[in-house]
């Protein structure tokens, strides 16, 4: 069902806004409404009053300065007297501030400025009170300031001038005093008094003062010369510590050597140095005595003090300080060691050099030299330097320093670490035996009967082994598959397994068997299968033998894959399915290589 009425809260909405903008309806292409400040006086600080006369509904009073705004409430002007007065704080504003007034459509809506006056804010100074003493050493308190301003208004501050822009110190509460606490430094104060909202603020010159604050004495070990120390016996001191002090004169400094391992205090070693005088530059210099200081890493640590005339005794703890290496130890050389105790100079390609090495550390960095000498200990090579943090390993090839091969004979390396303070460690010499002998390539050929070799056999049920074979061969073999009844492969099949040992070897090259044998005459197309047995895969390598009668070569393989530990070479024959071979005998051909 359609309202009869509308609600009583929007007809009040709807009344409000119609009398919010009867004005400028009812204006509608008429004039813009006329504006002007009748009149600007200064009664008293820390005001402004004044009358605006406008014909505009409402108006906007604000005092305006290069350093900030202060804007009054939108005011409704009355429409019988046309006239609205103000009364506007002036506390904090500077001597060039303006009166600006604007009209305004509604209480958020306010166009430019309609008219402007210039005027000079009466202000009052106030009292202020800083400490008669300038220079705050480490036994002062805090700065205190005292406010005496019962007249002003605004807020009162202090601030901090700098070169990159002043900075907030603190607010001063009126009619009382107020701690500050400063950094150590110069400073230079100022106070303001300002407006709501911190703008715009009003300085006082006349009020400055300037701070020196000195609690603190601020001091920095530089990087001593060197990082590695060597102390020594003598009474000059094993290290200068440079250090950057902040101020003062006639300094006495007090250093302490700790353990950068414990953390802990060395007691014993450091130094007490008074009337030290610092260089243009900031910086004293304190010599410490380390003789019989263990090697290790240290730092320096301590206080740096003085009396001043005006701040009172300043001392502070020296921060930052470098750590610093005391190596007063020759190397240490944990292990040396060798890739062979024999050289075999002579280029053929076996153990043409060995390397040599060694393992060890310092404090500081070390060199290695390896030095090799004849039986005489004549010195015949030099090899290095090197160094235990980096590849130190070093070949030699069996000659001298000429490039010559040595006698055949034995020789000791002797391996001397030393570090970059002149601490010198000899380990125990190695010897090392050089040969003149080389690689000498042979070749083994052997021939043995099927009988004399042979080491083990299978004969399925309807075969047969014969010895001698039906061709009447001394030592031979007859495989004869079938002979005896007719039946599957594993019921025919005849193999035999064959050894031979051969001679021992530096370097085994590669082997190969022949057999010699073909079809027997009974079944001259019979075929017959050569074998080897490999010391972990078993039986491979497998050759076809044909019909024919003579020679046949297996699969040529290396021999060090196919012997067994003892030396010993295995291969075989088989055949099956009807198939009848005579084999009379093996031959085994081998490469090596032996030193000569």
């Amino acid at each position: 069902m359609r309202p009869r009425s509308l609600p009583v809260s929007i007809l009040t909405t709807l009344a409000t806004a119609a009398a919010l903008t009867a004005g400028p309806l009812a204006d509608a292409g008429h004039a813009a409404p006329t504006t002007t400040i009748s009149q600007v006086a200064t009664p008293a600080p820390g005001h402004v009053t004044g009358t605006v006369t406008s014909d505009a509904a409402f108006i906007r009073v604000s005092l305006v300065s290069d350093q900030g705004t202060l804007a009054d409430d939108v005011r409704a002007v009355p429409p019988e007297s046309l006239t609205v007065t103000f009364d506007l704080p002036t506390w904090g504003f500077p001597d060039a501030t303006a009166v600006q007034v604007a009209t305004c459509s509604g209480p958020s809506s306010c166009g430019g400025v309609a008219d402007s006056q210039s005027f000079t804010p009466i202000d009052l100074t106030p009292t202020v009170t800083w400490p008669s003493d300038s220079t705050i050493g480490p036994s002062d308190g805090p700065i205190v300031v005292t406010v005496a301003d019962p007249d002003g208004g605004g807020g009162l501050r202090v601030i901090e001038r700098k070169p990159d822009g002043d900075q907030f110190v603190a607010n001063l509460p009126r009619d009382e005093a107020t701690p500050l606490y400063f950094y150590d430094g110069v400073h230079d104060l100022r106070v303001q008094r300002c407006a709501r909202g911190n703008s715009p603020c009003r300085s006082y010159p006349d009020l400055d003062t300037r701070i020196e604050v000195r609690r603190y004495l601020y001091a920095y070990i530089g990087q001593v010369a060197s990082s590695v120390i060597a102390p020594d016996d003598t009474s000059a001191p094993d290290i200068e510590v440079p250090i950057s002090v902040g101020s003062g004169s006639n300094l006495t400094a007090r250093l302490r050597v700790h353990s950068a391992t414990t953390d802990r205090e060395v007691r014993g070693f450091g130094a007490t140095v008074v009337g030290l005088t610092r260089d243009s530059a900031g910086m004293v210099v304190v010599p410490i005595d380390l003789t019989g200081i263990r090697s290790g890493t240290y730092d320096i640590r301590g206080t740096v003090e003085y009396d001043d005339p005006d701040f009172g005794h300043v001392s502070g703890e020296i921060n930052a300080s470098w750590p610093f290496t005391v190596d007063a130890d020759a190397p240490v050389i944990s292990s040396v060691g060798v890739s062979s105790t024999t050289v075999f100079p002579v280029p053929d390609g076996y153990r043409d050099q060995i390397d040599i090495s060694a393992e060890g550390y310092d404090h500081s960095p070390a060199t290695i030299i390896y030095e090799i000498r004849n039986a005489a200990g004549t010195l015949v090579r030099t090899l290095g330097p090197a160094s235990f943090y980096a590849s130190n390993l070093q070949i030699w090839d069996g000659r001298d320093d000429r490039g010559r091969i040595v006698t055949a004979g034995a020789y000791t390396v002797t391996i001397t670490a030393t570090d970059s303070l002149g601490h010198a460690r000899t380990a125990p010499p190695l010897t090392i035996t050089v040969s003149t002998k080389r690689l000498v390539q042979r070749t083994f050929t052997r021939t043995v009967t099927a009988k004399e070799s042979l080491v083990a056999k299978s004969v399925g049920r309807c075969s047969t082994l014969k010895m001698p074979s039906a061709r009447g061969w001394r030592g031979s073999m007859g495989l004869y598959t079938g002979t005896r009844c007719k039946g599957s492969i594993k019921a025919t099949l005849v193999s035999t397994a064959h050894a031979l040992r051969v001679p021992a070897a530096l370097r085994y090259g590669s082997i190969r068997v022949t057999a010699y044998g073909g079809a027997a005459k009974a079944e001259p197309r019979s075929l017959a299968y050569l074998t080897y047995l490999h010391p972990k895969d078993g039986w491979g390598a497998d050759t076809q033998m044909s019909t024919r009668l003579g020679d046949h070569a297996g699969t040529t393989v290396r021999a060090g894959d196919y012997l067994f530990k003892d030396g010993t070479f295995e291969w075989g024959a088989y055949t099956a399915d009807g198939a009848r071979y005579d084999i009379k005998n093996f031959t085994v051909r081998m490469t090596y290589s032996v030193l000569q």
